[in-house]
This record gives C-alpha cells, structure tokens and sequence, in this order.
C-alpha cells in the first residue's frame, strides 16, 4: 500500500514501509541549549557550536535513501518552525516527557517504516552510516550508535511500535543509557551496531572535536 495520509500536525505520513530518519532539535537560542557545555566555554562558544552542528547534520540528512523529519523542541517556536519547513523538512513536536517518552512518541508515529533517531551534536556523522544503520534494520530488531560516554547517539527500530516499552527505566544522560535500553529489548533480540563516536556533552568532548577539526 502507498497511500499517504495527513494528520493533525500537517505532515504527511505514508503507509507504505519506508526508511525514516527524525532528528531531535532544540531551538538554537543562546543559554538554552548545550548547558552542560556551556559552564564551561561560555553561552556563546555553546551556541556557535550548537548551530554548526545544526547546519552539517541537515546538509546530510538531505538524501533520497531516506525521508527526513526535524522533531523540535519547545513546540512553540513557531518562527522557527516555518524556516525550517521552508527548507523541505518535514516538521513534528517533540512534546512532553523525558527523553525515552518524546523519543518513543516519535518512532512510534512512523510505523511500520523502519525509523533511526539522532540528534545534533555528533561531529564524526556521515550519510555513510546512516544508510549502514538501515541496512541493519532489514534483518536486525534495532540499531544503535554506541556513543564513547557509554550512552547512544543513533537508535534504529524495526518495528517501531515496541519503542514504548523499550525506552522505559533508562537512567538518561548516563554512562548506562546504552546497557539499560539494550536490557529491555531481552536476550533473544537481534541488535546490530554502527559506528562508536563522540557525543559533544562536555568540555573534554569539545576539545577533542576542535582537535580533530585542525
């Protein structure tokens, strides 16, 4: 079946078995994103490096093995909102909860086409991978990119409809994130791995990333 459907929130869906590729993205305003980071380079420097990250993860994402939709956070940033769908994103709200709700919320939405999750702040990322993960999903149950932190930087489902139930009693922005969501998947689940790479959370992070940028 290929017929497409719109929802609520405008965006178009298909029934039809696809590859999906949502990228989680907070509005790039200075002193509300890359905290962590920030204590320790400035609000300033944080921002800098947050919307370059922005800028090469899109650039990327624009590729025809794949469609691409920006899940954004807060869900008001309407200005916001409508640059990016200029840009030929498909748009969606992150909405409320933790990390593991807003991400299930997301991956569920796609069903059935198989669905990865990144986020921004992955320097060494490249379409290469991406499509390598989607591949994995045609025999394997998930997909992740272990990050060096002990957490993910790209997850991969499937069958998205279990990510509910995957995602719950994680302990989040932890060097366990990783160990505790591969747990509920249990025993006899068919888990493949992409690339290990950097998240940039923290200064050490940002150091090596300027390091291997000269």
């Amino acid at each position: 079946m290929d017929e497409n459907f719109t929802d609520g929130i405008g965006m178009t869906r298909s029934r039809q078995r696809q590859n999906r590729l949502v990228i989680f993205l907070k509005a790039p305003r200075r002193g509300s994103v890359k905290k962590r980071l920030a204590a320790r380079i400035g609000d300033g420097s944080a921002l800098s490096f947050y919307r370059r990250m922005i800028a090469e993860t899109l650039l990327l994402a624009r590729d025809s093995r794949w469609r691409t939709t920006l899940a954004i956070t807060p869900d008001r940033g309407r200005s916001w909102l409508r640059r990016l769908s200029k840009k030929n994103f498909d748009v969606m709200p992150q909405g409320s909860g933790d990390l593991g709700r807003r991400m299930a919320r997301a991956i569920q939405y796609f069903a059935p086409s198989r669905v990865l999750v990144i986020g921004t702040d992955t320097p060494g990322l490249s379409a290469g991978i991406i499509a390598g993960a989607f591949k994995h999903l045609r025999s394997h149950d998930a997909v992740f990119g272990p990050a060096v932190d002990g957490g993910f930087w790209l997850v991969g489902f499937a069958k998205p409809q279990r990510a509910r139930r995957i995602f719950s009693d994680v302990r989040w922005s932890s060097k366990f994130a990783l160990q505790d969501v591969r747990k509920n998947f249990g025993p006899k689940a068919r888990i493949a791995l992409v690339d290990m790479l950097d998240d940039v959370d923290d200064e050490a992070a940002y150091r090596r990333f300027l390091a291997g940028r000269r």
